[in-house]
C-alpha cells in the first residue's frame, strides 16, 4: 500500500489544479459579461458610422474606391481580384475545439484564397501544422480590449487594398451563438457595401458645411467604420473564447473533483484492505502460539 503521504500529496496536487481551474473560470465569465457590454457600445457606434457615411453619399460619391465595392445604382457592387482571407483566433488553450472549427473551416475554401492573414498564435500554429503558411500573422491579445491589435490589422488590411495586394477581402471567426455554442463563421468583409442616399434626402436633415475636403471626411469615415467592425469581430471571436473557455472550465473543475473523491475513496479502501490483512496475520499468529 502506498503510504498516507503519498496519497495526501496527490490530493493536494489535484486541490491546486481545481482551485486554479476555479480563478480561470471565474476571469473568463467575468470577460463574458464586460465583452457583451462592450460588444452592444461598439454596435451602436458603428451603426452611427454608417448613417453618417450614407448621408454624405449624398454629396460625394467616388466612382472607384479601393475599399468599396463599385457603385450601380443606389448599391455598390462587388468586384473581382486577388481575394484574401483573414482568420481570427485567440492566444491560449483549453480551448482546442474552438480553434481546430477554424482551422477546418479554412482548409474547405483554402483554394479560393490568394493570401492569408492570421489573428492569434494558436490558430496560426493549428494552420501551419496542416501545411497552411500565413502571409501575415498578428497577436489577438490576452485581455477583452484590443485597440492595438485591431488598429494593426486594419492599417494592413487598408494598405494591401491601397496597393492592390488583394482586392477581396472574407473574415472566418467563432461566432458565439450562446454560452454553450460557437461555431466557426465565414462572412465577406470587403470590398464595403452601404445603401446611398437619394437628393432629396438631404433636405430633411440640411447641407452640412465641410471644413475640408468632402473626399478626406468620407475616407476617414470609411476607414474608421471598417476598423469598428473588425474590432467588432474581434470582439465577437474574444466572446466566443472566453464562454467556450467558461464552459471548459466548468467541466475541468467537475472532472477534478470527481478525481479527488476517487482518490480519498481508494485511499480509504487501500487502508481497510491493509488493516484486514494484519488483523488476519495477528490472529494467525496468536491461534499459533496457543497450539
Amino acid at each position: 500500500m502506498r503510504s498516507y503521504l503519498t496519497f495526501k500529496n496527490q490530493i493536494r496536487k489535484f486541490e491546486d489544479v481545481r482551485e486554479t481551474v476555479r480563478i480561470v473560470e471565474k476571469v473568463a465569465a467575468s470577460n463574458v459579461h464586460t465583452l457583451k457590454g462592450a460588444t452592444d457600445s461598439l454596435n451602436r457606434y458603428a451603426e452611427e458610422i454608417k448613417r453618417t457615411l450614407s448621408r454624405l453619399s449624398v454629396f460625394y460619391r467616388p466612382a472607384r474606391h479601393p475599399l468599396l465595392a463599385q457603385s450601380n445604382g443606389k448599391h455598390w457592387r462587388n468586384t473581382g481580384g486577388n481575394k484574401a482571407v483573414v482568420v481570427i483566433g485567440g492566444e491560449r488553450g483549453m480551448v482546442g475545439g474552438l480553434w481546430h472549427g477554424l482551422v477546418d473551416r479554412y482548409s474547405g475554401r483554402a483554394r479560393e484564397y490568394q493570401y492569408l492573414i492570421v489573428i492569434g498564435s494558436k490558430v496560426g500554429r493549428l494552420l501551419e501544422e496542416e501545411k497552411f503558411t500565413p502571409d501575415r500573422a498578428f497577436a489577438s491579445g490576452h485581455g477583452v480590449f484590443l485597440e492595438k491589435e485591431a488598429d494593426e490589422a486594419a492599417k494592413h488590411i487598408f494598405s494591401g487594398f491601397a496597393k492592390g495586394v488583394f482586392s477581396r477581402l472574407d473574415v472566418i471567426f467563432p461566432k458565439c451563438i450562446s454560452l454553450v455554442e460557437q461555431r466557426p463563421q465565414l462572412i465577406p468583409f470587403l470590398p464595403f457595401e452601404f445603401d446611398i442616399l437619394d437628393e432629396g434626402s438631404a433636405s430633411s436633415v440640411g447641407i452640412p458645411l465641410f471644413e475640408s475636403s468632402k473626399r478626406n471626411i468620407f475616407d476617414r469615415l470609411l476607414e474608421k467604420y471598417i476598423a469598428i467592425s473588425l474590432k467588432r469581430i474581434l470582439l465577437e471571436a474574444k466572446l466566443s473564447e472566453f464562454s467556450a473557455r467558461t464552459v471548459m472550465a466548468e467541466y475541468a473543475v467537475e472532472k477534478t473533483t470527481k478525481i479527488i473523491r476517487k482518490t480519498k475513496v481508494d485511499y480509504s479502501n487501500a487502508r481497510r484492505i491493509t488493516l484486514t490483512k494484519k488483523q488476519l496475520e495477528n490472529f494467525v499468529a496468536h491461534r499459533n502460539r496457543t497450539l
